[in-house]
């Protein structure tokens, strides 16, 4: 029995698929689903340009970096506290620090830079960074963050769920997607009693603001 297609399969543009080893994958079917003007506007975490630096994803439009690395052309700013107007932008990518050491002691710029101290400080980071994105948007503005669940001992963090999707909608951000990058590298440290499954993948959540 012959099966007949209204397309074939050559004139069918590729699928865009939720899940991907490959984070510019990724970033690029955001940008085609999401964003008319082909690229992210604002990227508040820049650090070092990790998710341009082949150039198959574009350079936004504006860089900032709460310690700006080299010669990237990130300005210096808290994502927290930024030198935008309300209301004017199309997209934010944010990429954060997830790493938590509670009850260590930390060099005090590893802690502000790169990781936190504990999950509250880790928390009220995110939120407070949500609220200004929330303002500087547009209404319908797109924002993008990237995450990773988190265990530390016995305990498990879904970084995803509390210190992401709740907020933001507490904040006024609507959920819209969702992609899964999985890691190709193996970390397989056997020592010890394993406690949890170990994570081989972080998220991508996109939202709207309304």
């Amino acid at each position: 029995m012959n099966k007949q297609y209204l397309f074939k399969e050559i004139e069918m543009r590729p699928l865009i698929k939720s899940l991907s080893f490959n984070q510019e994958t990724i970033l690029k079917a955001i940008i085609e689903l999401y964003l008319p003007a082909g690229r992210f506007q604002i990227d508040p975490c820049y650090n070092r340009g990790g998710f341009y630096k082949s150039g198959r994803v574009p350079e936004p439009e504006y860089k900032f970096d709460i310690n700006p690395i080299g010669s990237t052309g990130a300005y210096e700013c808290d994502c927290r506290d930024m030198p935008l107007p309300a209301g004017k932008f199309d997209s934010v990518i944010f990429d954060p620090p997830f790493i938590t050491y509670p009850g260590k002691k930390m060099n005090e710029n590893l802690s502000i830079f790169g990781s936190f101290r504990n999950n509250k400080e880790l928390h009220d980071m995110y939120h407070d960074s949500f609220v200004e994105f929330h303002r500087i948007l547009k209404p319908g503005g797109i924002l993008t963050v990237k995450c990773q669940d988190r265990t530390y001992g016995p305990d498990f963090f879904s970084t995803y769920i509390n210190d992401v999707v709740l907020p933001c909608r507490e904040i006024g951000f609507k959920e819209l997607d969702l992609f899964i990058l999985a890691c190709n590298q193996r970390i397989e440290n056997r020592k010890g009693r394993q406690r949890h499954s170990r994570k081989y993948h972080s998220y991508f959540v996109v939202f709207k603001k309304i």
